[in-house]
């Protein structure tokens, strides 16, 4: 949720190697712009818009790749964020108005993060690399629904009205990965039937439907 408490829209979201004041990074694997845009909508995301659509031919900001290269031809990026826009445009009227439903959360705090800047407490004191330890063992836990998934493997799951649940499987890692579902279900993005075992590759994502049935998510 925003501020607001509210879904959010993320105004800048990776296209391709950014580079501008600082070296440049390598590009996307493939499957990296897709997947990440997903994690952003099921962690409450309403809308993204992509920074930038073609890389620019001049100016400071030429070396921050866009959707399209400096050449103007659509290439592998491209086809990716197309593919990526079918699905969010199929999938859109289903999850339109569902809601974050998350058993944890971490609190950020301004003031701490200052204060740590200023007078860490302790030599190698990090306050992201602190919260990300426990961002890290909540995920790993999945949310208790999935316990002991691979490392870099994350679900989320959004709520609809009517005990309507989405569950996000994301694999956010360069290598394949096994999660454990326990039964079969139909897979909203490949179209299929997934599991009890479902094999993601590198990057990979996928989104099943839950029912609630006797105040349990199944």
């Amino acid at each position: 949720m925003g501020i607001k408490q509210r879904s959010f829209w993320i105004m800048e979201t990776i296209s391709g190697s950014p580079g501008c004041w600082f070296p440049m990074w390598r590009a996307p694997q493939p499957g990296f712009i897709r997947a990440f845009v997903w994690q952003c909508i099921s962690s409450g995301a309403d809308a993204l818009e992509h920074f930038r659509w073609r890389s620019a031919p001049i100016g400071a900001e030429q070396f921050w790749h866009g959707l399209i290269d400096h050449s103007n031809v659509p290439g592998r990026r491209f086809e990716e964020y197309s593919k990526l826009c079918r699905e969010v445009n199929s999938l859109s009227p289903l999850l339109t108005g569902s809601e974050v439903h998350g058993e944890a959360a971490i609190l950020h705090s301004h003031d701490q993060y200052h204060a740590f800047q200023i007078q860490p407490q302790a030599e190698g004191m990090d306050y992201f690399d602190n919260l990300k330890r426990y961002h890290r063992a909540l995920t790993k836990l999945g949310a208790s629904l999935y316990p002991d998934l691979p490392e870099g493997v994350q679900i989320s799951i959004r709520k609809k009205k009517g005990k309507r649940y989405f569950l996000f499987l994301l694999n956010l890692t360069r290598k394949r990965q096994q999660v454990t579902l326990g039964q079969a279900y139909s897979g909203l993005l490949s179209e299929k039937r997934i599991g009890p075992k479902l094999n993601m590759e590198p990057y990979d994502v996928e989104i099943v439907e839950f029912a609630e049935t006797g105040g349990r998510i199944k």
